[in-house]
């Protein structure tokens, strides 16, 4: 799934190509939410191999996905942002894995960032009511290594070995064909985040194992299609707490997910008021978004709440 983000697109299409197994077919599918910039006439000049979706909507990463699933011939299929770089040995070393272990459903790579800095979102648990609180008022980018806060990205585990999980990132997943054929697409009703947590959800629940590879490596520049203006990545925001909603309406039950709600509207308040000091003093262009507060360290939101 791509959006406005072409540049980004040329190099995963090219870092595909670049350590392709030799002897390995492969199928590879762009499906374009109606990007404004070149990337349709990008692919289709640069890679006419592939097979190109054109949508005339932003549909969504879910939708697009399963536009792409309803294309998808082979064995297994795998789930790539367009912000993403895939390593040597990445897609192969995942293949061999699920070919090894028939138990397991899906398999994740080590997402790190354009620094070499490891993404903790790459492999997770599922989340609970705790996590949604130590999220929203960024208990966990204060204590990293507690077992409560920390819960949800397990950012108390470096993330350097192999681990099974229960969740992974849907920016890099490969999963059997023969599972999404068992328990269904993506869930159309998440437009924008926790489709991945939905997906791996449903995939644990049919009885098979989730596996975390971290010598499969991934590039991942985060966000690349949202983050582009401070408006849309508190949209964004916005979006993650509507998610938690239906994720926990779904699995939880409505009084749970408006418990979820209230959780998330004080979070979202405690953030703006983070926001506000943030940005004092500094010059505009300098002001943090909820999405950048995200990104502080824990010496740095100290700080902040002391001002």
């Amino acid at each position: 799934m791509s959006w406005n983000v072409a540049d980004l697109l040329k190099e995963c299409l090219r870092s595909i190509e670049r350590w392709r197994t030799p002897g390995d077919s492969y199928q590879v599918i762009v499906v374009d939410n109606r990007s404004t910039d070149d990337t349709v006439a990008m692919v289709r000049s640069e890679f006419p191999g592939i097979t190109l979706v054109a949508n005339s909507e932003n549909a969504g990463f879910a939708r697009s996905n399963n536009q792409a699933f309803s294309l998808c011939t082979g064995e297994f299929v795998l789930l790539l942002n367009p912000d993403t770089e895939v390593r040597e040995g990445a897609i192969g070393g995942m293949v061999t894995f699920l070919r090894a272990h028939p138990e397991y459903g899906a398999v994740g790579p080590k997402l790190v960032s354009t620094e070499g800095n490891v993404w903790f979102e790459g492999a997770r648990n599922l989340p609970a009511m705790m996590d949604l609180v130590s999220e929203a008022f960024l208990l966990r980018r204060l204590f990293p290594r507690s077992k409560v806060f920390g819960r949800l990205l397990i950012s108390y585990w470096d993330h350097a070995s192999d681990r099974d999980v229960e969740c992974l990132q849907g920016a890099c997943m490969l999963v059997r064909r023969s599972v999404i054929g068992e328990i269904g697409p993506l869930d159309e009703t998440l437009f924008m985040y926790f489709e991945d947590v939905d997906f791996c959800c449903r995939i644990r629940r049919a009885g098979w194992k989730i596996r975390y590879l971290a010598d499969a490596v991934v590039l991942h520049v985060w966000q690349g299609s949202t983050r582009q203006s401070p408006e849309k990545e508190e949209r964004m925001v916005k979006l993650t707490y509507q998610s938690y909603y239906v994720f926990f309406r779904k699995y939880k039950g409505r009084v749970y997910a408006e418990i979820a709600r209230v959780l998330a509207v004080a979070g979202g308040l405690f953030r703006i008021l983070l926001f506000s000091v943030a940005g004092a003093g500094r010059p505009a262009g300098r002001r943090k978004g909820f999405l950048m507060i995200d990104s502080m360290r824990p010496r740095e939101l100290r700080r902040i709440a002391r001002e």
